[in-house]
This record gives C-alpha cells, structure tokens and sequence, in this order.
C-alpha cells in the first residue's frame, strides 16, 4: 500500500475537484484511460490517480495529461494575476520582480561627533 501523503483539506478537495474536471473531459471526448495514458506517455493507472486527486503525481505528468486532452492551455490560468487578490491590488509599477522582506531598523546610530 502506498504511503499517504499529508495534505492540507483545502489542497485535497482541489485535487479531487482537478481530478474530477479531467475524468470529465476525457469522457465528453469519449477517451479511454489507456488512449490518454499513451498520449500523455504515462500509464492508464496514473491517468487514474490524477482523475482521484492523488497528490503524489507530478506536475510534469498532470501537464501531459492536459496536453492529451487539449487542454494544456488552461494550466497557464493556475497563478495568473488576474485571479490574484494581492497582485490585483498593486500596480505594475509597484510589483517587485523579487520577493524581500523588508529591512530591519538599524541599530547603529547616526555618525558620532567627535569633541
């Protein structure tokens, strides 16, 4: 038996939501697990676990499955800022290309006279 992996509830109800959208799609275009399998170069039981919400499966095969299916394209709208809150509240110009904490208050004080 495979070793469960801990995942947040909410990460798991997206998968098996994903998971559900996929086995949807392969059936609206009447696809067997075993076509899409070949296609994607993974095998029927994989094609399996990402229609049950394994977390365990890559990205990089969930990614081959979408492009057996035509629907690569919809993977680009995961992180796209228009579905992000935050990035939607900053503009361009404000956004950083890098992620920074920001500086600690010094601790030295300003530059001593000399007497």
């Amino acid at each position: 038996m495979a070793q469960e992996i801990l995942v947040p509830s909410a990460v798991r109800r997206e998968l098996r939501r994903i998971g559900d959208r996929v086995r949807a799609a392969r059936l609206e275009r009447n696809l067997p697990m075993q076509i899409v399998a070949e296609r994607a170069m993974t095998t029927r039981q994989t094609v399996g676990r990402i229609e049950t919400g394994d977390p365990r499966v890559s990205w990089g095969t969930v990614l081959g499955v979408l492009n057996a299916l035509g629907l690569l394209e919809t993977a680009g709208h995961l992180a796209a800022p228009q579905g992000d809150p935050i990035a939607r509240m900053k503009s361009a110009d404000l956004r950083h290309r890098r992620a920074r904490l920001p500086k600690a208050p010094s601790s030295r004080a300003g530059p001593e006279s000399q007497s």
